[in-house]
Formats: structure tokens, C-alpha cells, sequence
């Protein structure tokens, strides 16, 4: 499988993000771009 998108997987199906953040971020660098997207979202509680 292509490892880009196993990476994805990882990010869409992890139960403890904070936990393999930094994981990801060395498969792929676009995962920290994701990752900051991703907390901004969760911390907005109007989104």
C-alpha cells in the first residue's frame, strides 16, 4: 500500500492523536500542516 496513505489512515482512525503526532509528521510532512488544522477545528466550538 502506499505509504502516504496508510499515514492518512493512521491520522483518521487514531484514538490518542498526541500520542503518534510526531510519527506521522516524520512519514509525511504534510501531516503537521493537518495535525495544526485539526486542532484548531477541535477547539472551536462554533465549527
Amino acid at each position: 500500500m502506499n505509504k502516504d496513505f496508510i499515514t492518512w489512515m493512521k491520522f483518521f482512525t487514531t484514538d490518542n492523536l498526541e500520542e503518534i503526532e510526531d510519527e506521522l509528521i516524520a512519514e509525511n510532512e504534510i501531516m503537521r500542516k493537518a495535525i495544526k488544522k485539526y486542532k484548531e477545528f477541535i477547539a472551536d466550538e462554533k465549527l
